[in-house]
């Protein structure tokens, strides 16, 4: 369906199930075990990052390059596979290679009759699929994130067997997944994003959580106190030293949200389409 026009639908106060509950799920008892068991020996200071891989046939993401920048910089080793060298192959190399923490910036589709078939799109349009993961055996990581549409769903055949991107992933070895339900916006995921890993990686807060506080921060926050948030971390603010989003990438969120039409006291992205997609799977 159709976006909502910015600035439109429920606003700030409207009360929502995460506002009472954590939300996080799993394929299966025996997958939550192995994920609760991987959690108390990986690592976290490893990133691997996949940033809008082309040629494709999706639109452009003006703001991938800007989100992945203020992700990377919360990690101590990077990797990054950026347009044309972000293909499926190279992907997977890496994958299989080790991290602790993978972002897909990109595009994703849901293919509802034949789950194995739904995937990442990666350069010249290869598909990243579920069959593909699924054949994946990690020595055990963090999370993986998927900053692209449509990345939770299962299929429509044997729905019950939970065929989808999350769960392949936490088989191949993760321990949480991020995951979306529906076609999600470039700008307001990006900044959900940015929100998200400062609060895992600089406020300690764990990453269910941290995606619950970081929907909350997008549905609740006005343009204006969004610009404020971005603008902390333009280098006149910054302590010495501080490194968690590179200044150009917060001074791009801040403009962006500084000069929007709505103006600075509306809240544009309210309504559940601009931040509520998120899921999470597994711990």
């Amino acid at each position: 369906s159709p976006s909502p026009t910015l600035g439109e639908g429920l606003g700030k106060g409207v009360h929502y199930f995460l506002d009472d509950f954590v939300v996080r799920y799993a394929p299966s008892a025996l997958s939550l075990r192995h994920a609760q068991e991987r959690l108390a020996t990986v690592a976290t200071s490893r990133v691997l990052a996949i940033n809008e891989p082309k040629p494709v046939s999706g639109s452009s993401l003006p703001n991938s390059g800007a989100e992945v920048a203020a992700i990377v910089d919360h990690f101590s080793t990077v990797t990054t596979l950026a347009h044309a060298g972000a293909t499926r192959q190279a992907v997977l190399d890496a994958l299989a290679a080790g991290g602790d923490v993978a972002h897909f910036s990109c595009h994703g589709s849901n293919d509802w009759q034949q789950p194995l078939q739904t995937g990442l799109y990666m350069a010249n349009d290869e598909p990243l699929t579920v069959r593909d993961l699924l054949e994946l055996r990690l020595p055990g990581a963090r999370l993986a994130t998927l900053s692209a549409c449509e990345t939770g769903l299962a299929g429509t055949n044997l729905p019950d067997e939970v065929v989808m991107l999350p769960s392949a992933l936490l088989q191949a070895g993760f321990a949480g997944v991020a995951a979306s339900l529906w076609s999600v916006a470039d700008v307001s995921t990006a900044m959900l994003m940015a929100r998200f890993y400062d609060l895992w990686r600089e406020e300690g807060v764990e990453p269910v959580q941290a995606l619950r506080q970081a929907q909350q921060w997008v549905r609740d926050t006005t343009n204006r106190e969004k610009a404020d948030y971005f603008d902390t971390y333009v280098p006149k603010w910054q302590p010495t030293g501080a490194t968690k989003m590179a200044a150009g990438v917060a001074a791009d969120f801040f403009n962006q949200m500084e000069l929007h039409d709505d103006g600075p006291d509306a809240h544009t992205f309210a309504h559940p389409f601009w931040w509520a997609a998120f899921t999470f799977t597994g711990v």
